[in-house]
């Protein structure tokens, strides 16, 4: 591609990004005569009332603190804290490993904390915000937790990990990949002929899925086979009950992506009060 091409191709992009006689406003999908529809206008033809409404369903989809339906930006904020707990966890795990009692851990824990010396340095107070790595030296992957987070562990007071954000569907769309060793234990029928069956007709059967359930193979980032089975068996469950398999393939890559995927919804909403807000100057409106 040339690069006078490319720049009038750029260049026809923006316009077309900024041209407000395009912006349109996409409703919720439903049903009409038993087929999915969405329903739609363009931003120019809404009323003041209208444009009103949708700049209130922006903000909501961004900022809501609805325990329910959390805007993206909380939706955030829930995942980092989750990835956070799944990595205390691990650390715990860790301790044990390594014949370190957590209880015990946090005793001289605290009674360095307690030092009048370090008390001045990080009162109770910073906890929160103070990464345990200021006081000890441990592994790379732990280095970020809070004190406060890691005293909590060290009690299994992490609470209950909730999944509502994984949805099956998010999970199926990161695709599947399949080592060695799960393809000779998990992943080797063969069918009436003596040829190998399809592996990914074996997930479904093995896991219980539906037929009509499309996965697909992604070598680059998708999930192997005893991560996507520990996913589809992940439950509403306390941190110190769930395997070691989900926790670590939660912490590196459902969440990480999940909150990749949040980013991205709330670049759109952001540009879409943009987009409001350009047709409500054009317009006169005053929000």
């Amino acid at each position: 591609m040339s690069s006078d091409f490319a720049d009038k191709l750029n260049e026809a992009l923006e316009n077309k990004k900024n041209d407000v006689n395009s912006f349109v406003w996409k409703g919720p999908k439903h049903y009409l005569n038993g087929k999915r529809v969405q329903d739609e206008f363009r931003l120019m033809d809404a009323t003041e009332e209208q444009l009103r409404q949708c700049l209130a369903h922006c903000n909501s989809m961004l900022y809501s603190k609805s325990k329910e339906d959390p805007g993206r930006y909380e939706l955030i904020n829930i995942i980092r804290d989750q990835q956070n707990r799944c990595t205390a966890e691990l650390y715990m795990r860790y301790l044990r490993k390594n014949g370190i009692m957590p209880i015990e851990f946090r005793k001289t824990l605290v009674d360095y904390l307690n030092r009048e010396d370090v008390k001045e340095q990080i009162p109770r107070s910073a906890y929160k915000t103070t990464p345990i790595n200021l006081i000890i030296d441990l592994p790379d992957e732990f280095r970020m937790l809070s004190i406060d987070i890691i005293l909590d562990a060290c009690l299994t007071s992490l609470g209950v990990f909730q999944r509502k954000h994984i949805t099956n569907n998010f999970l199926i769309k990161l695709g599947l990949w399949f080592t060695k060793e799960e393809i000779k234990e998990y992943l080797s029928k063969k069918d009436t002929n003596g040829q190998p069956m399809d592996r990914l007709e074996q997930v479904k059967y093995n896991l219980n899925l539906r037929s009509d359930v499309k996965l697909h193979t992604d070598y680059n980032g998708g999930l192997s086979y005893l991560e996507f089975r520990a996913m589809h068996n992940l439950k509403n469950d306390r941190y110190e009950n769930i395997n070691e398999t989900a926790l670590n393939t939660l912490k590196n890559k459902v969440l990480p992506r999940l909150e990749d995927e949040a980013r991205n919804q709330a670049t759109l909403w952001e540009q879409k009060i943009k987009e409001i807000k350009q047709v409500c100057e054009l317009k006169g409106i005053t929000l």
